[in-house]
């Protein structure tokens, strides 16, 4: 029988192997040090740009609106700042852009929203109690629709929207 390397291929008694090249050695992938590279700025009026410009609509409007933390009620340092935190992660697309009370973002402190992160019963168990479990049923159902995406022209609108909330 042939040596074969990194292989459990045996043969079967009675047949004749075919001459092949032992299979190389397979090492590991190595991982790099290197940081991965940004996909860079997008393009001017690409939907990704439209995108990047909602949520930083979606930020002003959180900061002009809410002034204290969501789950504790405290207001922003400069050591521990506001910022945006999502009950439902932003790959949810349906409540991504959601600025209306009730909805799925809100204002926390740096600290408390990795802290979210990493337990998610802290910032559902505070909107549970502000604005009830029936609340939190729907606004579930809709963040996890299915095939829910924005077109071109929604974005536009959302944009405008959201623009005419800090006039």
């Amino acid at each position: 029988m042939m040596n074969r390397y990194n292989s459990t291929f045996k043969a079967k008694p009675g047949k004749r192997m075919a001459t092949r090249a032992p299979l190389k050695c397979r090492r590991p992938m190595k991982r790099s040090s290197k940081p991965m590279k940004s996909r860079g700025k997008p393009r001017p009026g690409s939907f990704r740009d439209l995108e990047n410009t909602l949520d930083a609509l979606v930020r002003k409007v959180l900061h002009r609106e809410q002034k204290v933390c969501f789950t504790d009620g405290r207001p922003g340092t400069e050591s521990d700042p506001l910022e945006v935190s999502h009950l439902f992660g932003r790959a949810m697309r349906p409540t991504r852009f959601d600025v209306f009370p009730g909805g799925n973002n809100s204002l926390q402190h740096r600290t408390c929203n990795q802290r979210h992160n990493s337990n998610k019963s802290i910032y559902r168990n505070a909107f549970i109690e502000r604005y009830g479990q029936a609340a939190y049923d729907e606004l579930e159902r809709r963040a996890h629709q299915r095939g829910q995406t924005f077109d071109y022209i929604q974005l536009h609108q959302m944009i405008e929207q959201r623009q005419a909330m800090l006039k």
